[in-house]
């Protein structure tokens, strides 16, 4: 069954406020991602979490924090959780002794790549009404609107 996004609850004024526009979508988006990602037992912020560890060899908590920009006592207890799943190894950084170095275990890399399959399937039922063309153009445009300097 197609999930339907249109929600007509939406009233006409916030249609036209394209923060409001962006919000909405960016929450029917999550849930989706959220949803294709449960059965693999973690969401979408542990996903990129997983994510950004697969392109670093290592990475500490703060760093891993301020990408995903995730608050210090809630990455802490998310490594946690990840690293009971057997998804990431923390161990302590040997130039800073202070601070621990994050890896991905071998399942971990594993999970990440089922988490990536799933999530292409998340984004192409959820950008379905748009054109190939139109889905490269939005995602330049987000990403101008991201990289942005400030």
């Amino acid at each position: 069954m197609e999930r339907q996004w249109n929600n007509p609850s939406i009233t006409p004024a916030l249609r036209e406020r394209p923060g409001a526009l962006l919000f909405l979508a960016s929450q029917a988006a999550q849930e989706l991602a959220n949803n294709r990602l449960a059965p693999l037992g973690f969401n979408v912020r542990a996903f990129g979490v997983l994510t950004l560890l697969a392109a670093q060899e290592a990475l500490s908590q703060q760093t891993i924090g301020e990408h995903l920009r995730i608050d210090r006592t809630t990455m802490v207890a998310m490594i946690d959780e990840l690293e009971q799943a057997n998804l990431v190894k923390r161990e302590r950084n040997p130039q800073d002794r202070r601070a621990y170095a994050i890896t991905l275990t071998p399942t971990g890399k594993a999970h990440q790549k089922r988490g990536a399959e799933a999530l292409n399937g998340a984004r192409d039922e959820f950008f379905a009404p748009l054109s190939q063309a139109e889905r490269e153009q939005f995602f330049e445009m987000l990403r101008r609107l991201v990289d942005r300097p400030g």
